[in-house]
C-alpha cells in the first residue's frame, strides 16, 4: 500500500511505460510522423504477358508504404506482394496509375512485390515504383514488451513475492487459523494507486485477449474459402493481454497482504 511521503516503486514505471509503448507499437501511425527508414525507388519496362518487380528481405510488422505509377496501354496493371511459398499476401487486384498503399509485413520472410501485365496481349507499359520502410511499430512494441518484462520481475523482487509463496506453504494450518481469528475487521480504504493500476491493467488484459480472439477468428469468404484477415495480429495481442492481466495480479497480491 502507498503512504502519504513514501514514493512510487521503479517497477510501477516500468510496467505502466511498457504497456503504453506496446499500445504504440500496435496501433500509433509513425508513418505520418517519422521519416522513413529506407527507400527503394526503380522503373520496370514489362512487356505484355510478362510480370516484373522487386524482392525484399523484410521483418514481421515492418510498416511499407508504396506508390506505384503506370503508362502505355490503359494505365493499369496487375499488382500483388508474393511471399517465398508463393503465397499471395497482398492483393489488390487491378491497380491504376497513381496507386498508393500502406503494408504492416505479416511475418519475417522474403517477398516479391509483382506487376504483372498477363491482362495485355500486345502492350508493353513502364512502371515506376517507390516503396517506403517505417520499422517504428515493432521496435516500439518490442521496446515495451521489454520495459513490461523488466517491470514484471521487478515487481516479483520488491515484493519478495517468491519467498511469500514459500512462506505460507511453510505455514502450519493451526498457526493460519490463529493468524485469521486474531485479524480485527478493518474500516473500508480508497483505492490507493497501485490498487487503481492493477484494475486499469486488468480490464486491458481482458480488453486486449478479447480483439486477439476477434482478429483469430474473424475471416471473410472468397469463394467459399475463409481468408483471415488479421490473424497475424493476435499473437501480439495475446502477449499484451496476458503481460496485462499478471501485471494486475502481482499488484493485487500485494495490496491483499
Amino acid at each position: 500500500m502507498i503512504v502519504r511521503g513514501e514514493k512510487m516503486k521503479k517497477w510501477y514505471f516500468l510496467v505502466v511505460a511498457g504497456i503504453i509503448v506496446i499500445f504504440l507499437g500496435l496501433v500509433f501511425p509513425f508513418h505520418l510522423f517519422l521519416p522513413a527508414s529506407m527507400v527503394w525507388s526503380g522503373t520496370e519496362v514489362i512487356e505484355a504477358g510478362g510480370r516484373k518487380g522487386p524482392s525484399l528481405g523484410l521483418f514481421w510488422f515492418w510498416v511499407i508504404v508504396g506508390s506505384i505509377q503506370v503508362s502505355g496501354g490503359n494505365q493499369d496493371i496487375y499488382f500483388y506482394i508474393k511471399d517465398s511459398g508463393g503465397k499471395r499476401v497482398f492483393d489488390p487486384g487491378t491497380i491504376y496509375s497513381g496507386y498508393s498503399f500502406i503494408w504492416a509485413v505479416p511475418k519475417t520472410d522474403s517477398f516479391s512485390f509483382n506487376c504483372d501485365n498477363s491482362m495485355s496481349w500486345f502492350t508493353t507499359k513502364t512502371v515506376y515504383w517507390t516503396l517506403k520502410l517505417y520499422p517504428y511499430n515493432v521496435a516500439f512494441a518490442i521496446l515495451g514488451f521489454l520495459l513490461l518484462v523488466l517491470g514484471v520481475f521487478a515487481a516479483l523482487k520488491e515484493e519478495e513475492v517468491f519467498q511469500k509463496i514459500k512462506t505460507w506453504k511453510a505455514q502450519k494450518p493451526t498457526k493460519r487459523l490463529e493468524i485469521i481469528e486474531e485479524r480485527k475487521p478493518v474500516e473500508k480504504k480508497k483505492a490507493t494507486l497501485s490498487q487503481l493500476i492493477a484494475q486499469i491493467s486488468s480490464a486491458l488484459g481482458i480488453v486486449f485477449i478479447f480483439f486477439g480472439l476477434i482478429t483469430w477468428f474473424y475471416h471473410e469468404t472468397f469463394l467459399w474459402i475463409p481468408i483471415y484477415v488479421y490473424r497475424d495480429y493476435a499473437l501480439p495481442l495475446f502477449i499484451l493481454g496476458v503481460s496485462s492481466l499478471i501485471v494486475g495480479i502481482i499488484i493485487n497480491m500485494r495490496e491483499s497482504k
